[in-house]
């Protein structure tokens, strides 16, 4: 369960913020609830009691006056928790610089932009997920307005497709914006292995290497550069 916190002490503000986060998150396939403050002292006290655990906190800056503003609310909130994500989202950019000090994740100018917001969440989510050792056999393909949960296993090859990648599966494909450098990042090389500037490729698809070819056993043919020819070739050796 992934479990989204927003803090903001207007109400209006709170809300919109969560309908665009709910938006966002039936894009991915993960159980998530959201959680509501319009008092900063109140959440603070919930998290140190354990009433509430979030994994992701977008954190207004400017709050009531009878509350911990959103910088002294994150610095006390890293007193006892190190591991929760921390977004502030302010209309003003003055409190930038009081980010760093908090480990903030990101700053966020309303109106927050939903695209941004969608990296940030996808990015945030990535990162929990590599953490976890049950969830490593997947990946998270930005695909369109949606994101695209794959196992590892049924990626047979990844190809550059004019700006983005195509992503071929055992019976499927798809087009995603993602770089293939991003990808390689992403993925395990215990399975996957670039052997061209625009290819990488699952070794366990591999059914044969000819000079400079990968033929995989879906009968796709995979060109190898000189320069990713040696590391090709150790595969079978």
């Amino acid at each position: 369960m992934y479990n989204i916190g927003i803090c903001d002490d207007q109400i209006i503000c709170a809300e919109t913020f969560e309908i665009s986060v709910m938006k966002i998150m039936k894009s991915f396939d993960i159980e998530y609830r959201t959680f509501i403050y319009t008092s900063s002292n109140e959440m603070i006290a919930d998290l140190k009691s354990g009433k509430t655990t979030l994994d992701i906190l977008f954190l207004d800056i400017i709050m009531n006056k009878e509350d911990h503003n959103g910088v002294e609310t994150a610095n006390i909130i890293r007193k006892f928790n190190d591991d929760l994500t921390i977004v502030f989202v302010s209309s003003t950019d003055e409190f930038t610089l009081e980010g760093y000090s908090v480990r903030a994740l990101q700053y966020l100018l309303k109106p927050v932009n939903e695209e941004k917001l969608h990296d940030l969440l996808e990015y945030d989510l990535r990162d929990r997920i590599s953490e976890n050792t049950t969830s490593k056999n997947y990946i998270y393909f930005k695909v369109k307005e949606s994101t695209r949960k794959v196992n590892y296993k049924d990626i047979v090859y990844i190809e550059t497709y004019g700006r983005g990648i195509k992503v071929v599966l055992k019976n499927d494909d798809f087009i995603s914006s993602y770089k293939i450098s991003q990808v390689l990042e992403m993925l395990t090389p215990t399975f996957f292995i670039q052997c061209h500037q625009s290819y990488i490729v699952n070794t366990n698809y591999i059914s044969e290497i000819k000079h400079l070819e990968i033929i995989t056993n879906t009968e796709d043919s995979i060109p190898v550069s000189r320069s990713h020819w040696k590391e090709v070739k150790q595969i079978f050796t």
